[in-house]
């Protein structure tokens, strides 16, 4: 699936899918569907995930065909958060409603909240929409608002996707067009595209999430005095999860064969 996103002036902005953590009735617990939205016939995951250091479990499943589990741990700053994650089958589209469900955390009986479930023919190309992936396009001076004919303009653009492995991003770089101006020849550092540095990768904090970001760097040189208007297309492939009853999680996770476009 190919999208197209342009920004004018300072803003850029990219909307696409996505699905966050949603907490239970009690902070020990968050619970989450990977993917909210799915293909008929393809896998999805209800993934229960506390930082208690006690492992959750299930005790009632949802009304779908179960295609096993999966348990992994993480350690940060001497605490451990352990991830559950429930494969089931999708069957029939429609909109369904999962859960609460129980769940034994421990000494103590917890409930999932209720949980959105969207299950699409295989062949629609609908996806979940929400603001989960998206672009900022800045110039490092948010204060200044006039430049000089022939002065260098620093330009960053920043693609922001979940950092959960709900989905990926395969980007190309930006095509930006800036009028009568010229671009910062970067061919010595990023050969591959003369007009930006080479790109960024890192993860950042963003309202409580954990997301994504690959970063641009440009500059650029107006050649004539006015009013300066600065555009930008990405055109960029998002992938998601491509599961089914055959093939092994593990196998899903590290395949490149386990995403679809």
């Amino acid at each position: 699936m190919m999208m197209k996103d342009q920004i004018k002036g300072l803003a850029l902005l990219l909307a696409l899918f996505a699905a966050g953590w949603l907490c239970a009735g009690e902070s020990e617990l968050q619970a989450r569907l990977i993917p909210e939205t799915v293909a008929s016939g393809e896998c999805f995951e209800l993934a229960l995930s506390s930082a208690s250091g006690e492992a959750p479990e299930l005790l009632q499943m949802p009304d779908f065909p179960s295609q096993g589990r999966s348990h992994r741990s993480e350690t940060t700053m001497q605490t451990t958060r352990i991830t559950v994650s429930y494969r089931f089958l999708a069957g029939a589209p429609g909109d369904y409603t999962i859960g609460p469900l129980p769940v034994r955390l421990g000494g103590k009986t917890l409930r999932t909240p209720a949980l959105k479930l969207k299950i699409v023919n295989s062949d629609a190309p609908e996806l979940p929409g929400n603001d989960s992936v998206f672009a900022r396009g800045f110039f490092p001076d948010h204060q200044r608002r006039d430049y000089y004919v022939g002065e260098e303009i620093p330009l960053f653009l920043q693609v922001f996707y979940p950092a959960d492995g709900s989905c990926r991003l395969r980007l190309s770089y930006p095509e930006i067009q800036i009028g009568k101006s010229i671009f910062r020849d970067y061919r010595a550092e990023n050969p591959e595209q003369p007009h930006f540095a080479r790109p960024t990768e890192s993860r950042q904090r963003i309202d409580g999430r954990v997301f994504h970001r690959i970063g641009f760097q440009s500059a650029f040189r107006p050649l004539a005095p006015g009013k300066l208007k600065v555009t930008a297309d990405i055109q960029s492939t998002l992938l998601v999860p491509r599961n089914d009853r055959r093939r092994d999680f593990f196998d899903d996770f590290f395949s490149g064969n386990s995403y679809r476009s």
